[in-house]
C-alpha cells in the first residue's frame, strides 16, 4: 500500500511523494518512542491532511489509537480548541505567531492593572525558562489562565515544524508553561526525524535524531 503526501512547492502547486505503508507507520512507530501516547490523549488537527506532519499523526493513531479530532468550521478553531484541551498538537510557526500576538494584542486593550501583572509575571516565566526552571508565582498570575484561554491546559506535546519560529515567540510559550518543541524533516523520508526531547530543548536547534536515523555532516570547508 502506498501513502501519498505533498511536499515543497507552492499552495496551488505542490508535489507529490509516495510512501510506502510499511515505511510511514515504523517511522511513526519511532516518533512515537520520544512522545508515546494513549487512548486517553486528545489531538486536534489544523493542517491540511495531505502534509506529511497531519499523515505523521494519522499514522500515530492507528498505533497507539489515541482521539483524532477536527474543528467544526475555520471560524470555530479557538472555540474548539479549549473545548476539547488537547494533550498533543501540531502547528505550524504561523500559528503560534498569530496565537502569541493575540495574547499581546489583548493585553494592550486590558486594564493597567492586569497589564502590570502580566508583565512581571512574564518576567517571571522568562528568568526562570534560562534556568531550566518552572516559575510557580508566574504559572499563578499569568501560564495557568492564558494555556486554558487558548486551549492548552492539557497539552503535553506542543510541537512546530515545516519553518523557522522566531526566538520571541518560542520563548513566550514556554515561558508560559507550554512545552514547545521544534522538529524538523522532509515528505521523502515520510516525514519528522529530528526532534527536541522534554529534558533537553535548546530553541536554537531543532534537537536530536531519532534513535533509527543516522545523520551525516558535510564538510563545512567544501565548495
Amino acid at each position: 500500500v502506498a501513502i501519498l503526501c505533498t511536499t515543497s512547492g507552492t499552495t496551488s502547486h505542490p508535489k507529490p511523494a509516495m510512501l510506502t505503508s510499511q515505511a510511514f507507520l515504523g517511522h511513526a512507530a519511532e516518533t512515537l518512542k520520544v512522545e508515546p501516547r494513549t487512548p486517553a490523549d486528545e489531538y486536534v488537527s489544523v493542517l491540511p491532511l495531505p502534509w506529511i506532519g497531519e499523515q505523521v499523526a494519522i499514522g500515530q493513531w492507528l498505533l497507539s489509537r489515541f482521539r483524532f479530532n477536527f474543528c467544526e468550521e475555520v471560524e470555530t478553531t479557538a472555540a474548539d480548541m479549549r473545548e476539547i484541551a488537547p494533550s498533543a498538537l501540531l502547528w505550524p510557526p504561523r500559528a503560534w505567531e498569530a496565537a502569541a500576538a493575540d495574547v499581546n494584542a489583548r493585553m494592550m486593550d486590558a486594564s493597567p492593572i492586569k497589564r502590570a501583572l502580566f508583565a512581571f509575571g512574564l518576567r517571571l516565566g522568562y528568568r526562570a525558562l534560562d534556568r531550566g526552571r518552572r516559575a510557580w508565582l508566574a504559572d499563578v498570575l499569568v501560564g495557568r489562565a492564558l494555556r486554558d484561554r487558548l486551549g492548552f491546559s492539557r497539552l503535553r506535546y506542543a510541537t512546530t515544524g515545516g519553518a523557522p519560529l522566531g526566538p520571541d515567540v518560542f520563548r513566550f510559550f514556554r515561558a508560559i508553561g507550554v512545552p514547545l518543541r521544534q522538529v524538523y524533516g522532509q515528505t521523502e523520508l515520510c516525514g519528522i526525524y529530528v526532534m527536541h526531547r522534554h529534558e533537553n530543548v535548546d530553541f536554537t536547534t531543532v534537537g536530536r535524531p531519532l534513535d533509527s536515523v543516522q545523520l551525516r555532516i558535510e564538510n563545512p570547508d567544501r565548495n
